[in-house]
């Protein structure tokens, strides 16, 4: 903003172009109170010169010269792309006709003025265009100045926009090799599994009498599983974020699905004493879906469910239908999520209630595959929580099969 200060502040200069000094003279004393630079010519030649050399706000110039007349000269200056918006003040002392004007403002001028010349008149007709010269340049300043800021500005966001797509490409690299890690381990991890499994069902046959190595070979066993469990999980996910998973869907009956799912987590609700609600609708609610993937959601929040509430607690596992979707709300009694958790519950490898016995404890994977299967089809789920301690409860919303809300739309009008 300085720059503009400064031209605010210094004088503009007026062309005063007279072969006929006294006039030059007698304009110099008319406009010094104005307080700019009065520049002179004494032809029309000289004021072509002087405007190639200096900034020059307005001309004063007279009609009536010798050689180059001010009609002439005015043309010259409109020839200039640099001075084709300079205004032009014609000054003349015999009286012109209407086309002699008409022919003056054809060439730019913007104002007459006749001698003998009224002081305060050419004072105030100058002062007029001495302003609007000032506020032209102030403006082109400004103008300048939103041009640097603005390519300032640019460059800045262009260097953001690339720094940010760097990172978008690492992230998406990183993302790539975070996958093929997860694959790699959980195909790793698997192979000594099946071994571990055999021997487990060797011990079996062999009915030892000794309690302990009975106990031994149980515990044994539940961690075998649990472990095979993650695993899965672990396979399940790599497959699901790389899109190798493709859904197995068929005409499928939800309460049929949810008890399906039921039967795989109730080892561990019955584990851990809570109590177990179940509530479904009357009427069949169908819906196309691949079972095996909807029974490892509801599994999977069963199982969360469980994990997250202390001993002897309470969940509760209800479905309905609302409109054209089967909503699923898994609640319990447990640990609850904290607000600034529940943005990210269902992002991979976060966990809550890290306080409680994690015997049953997961790699964080579980709530990430339910967000992944549900949108597969077509469906969202949410979680919520009044906070810490206050329980959890996780909604599942999937669309119902055509078929099934025509028939239900039926089933109403009919009765």
């Amino acid at each position: 903003m300085e720059p503009v200060t400064e031209m605010i502040d210094e004088k503009v200069n007026i062309l005063l172009v007279d072969d006929q000094p006294q006039k030059l003279l007698s304009y110099e004393a008319i406009l010094t109170p104005l307080g700019e630079n009065l520049v002179c010519a004494s032809s029309g030649t000289e004021a072509l010169k002087v405007l190639l050399q200096q900034n020059i706000a307005v001309i004063l110039l007279d009609v009536v010269m010798p050689g180059m007349d001010g009609f002439e000269t005015a043309k010259l200056i409109r020839a200039h792309p640099r001075f084709k918006n300079t205004p032009i003040i014609f000054v003349t002392a015999i009286s012109t006709s209407e086309v002699a004007r008409l022919k003056a403002y054809e060439l730019g001028a913007v104002d007459y003025v006749f001698v003998p010349v009224v002081p305060e008149i050419m004072r105030a007709k100058l002062a007029v265009f001495v302003e609007l010269h000032r506020k032209t340049q102030e403006l082109r300043a400004l103008n300048h100045t939103l041009e640097q800021h603005v390519a300032e500005r640019t460059m800045e966001l262009e260097e953001t926009l690339a720094t940010l797509r760097q990172q978008t490409e690492q992230l998406a690299e990183d993302d790539r090799r975070k996958n093929e890690f997860l694959a790699m381990l959980a195909h790793e991890l698997r192979n000594p599994l099946a071994p571990i499994r055999t021997a487990i069902d060797l011990l079996r046959l062999q009915k030892s009498l000794n309690p302990t190595i009975e106990r031994a070979r149980d515990v044994i066993d539940r961690q075998v599983k649990q472990l095979t469990r993650m695993v899965d999980d672990l396979l399940d996910l790599s497959r699901i974020t790389r899109g190798q998973v493709q859904l197995q869907k068929e005409e499928i009956e939800m309460a049929s699905v949810v008890e399906w799912a039921l039967e795989t987590s109730r080892p561990l609700v019955e584990a851990r004493g809570h109590r177990l609600t179940v509530s479904m609708p009357d009427a069949p609610v169908r819906m196309l879906g691949d079972p095996t993937r909807l029974a490892q959601v509801i599994s999977n929040l069963v199982n969360n469910a469980a994990k997250y509430t202390e001993n002897g607690g309470q969940i509760w596992v209800t479905g309905e239908r609302a409109g054209q979707e089967f909503v699923l709300r898994v609640r319990d009694t447990g640990v609850g999520i904290p607000a600034d958790l529940l943005p990210r519950v269902f992002d991979l490898f976060v966990q809550a209630g890290q306080t409680l016995d994690r015997s049953h404890g997961g790699l964080g994977i579980g709530l990430t595959l339910v967000s992944h299967l549900v949108e597969m089809h077509g469906g969202t789920v949410e979680a919520s929580s009044a906070g810490p301690g206050q329980g959890s409860e996780f909604v599942v919303r999937l669309p119902i099969s055509a078929q099934d809300v025509q028939e239900s739309a039926e089933s109403t009008a009919n009765a």
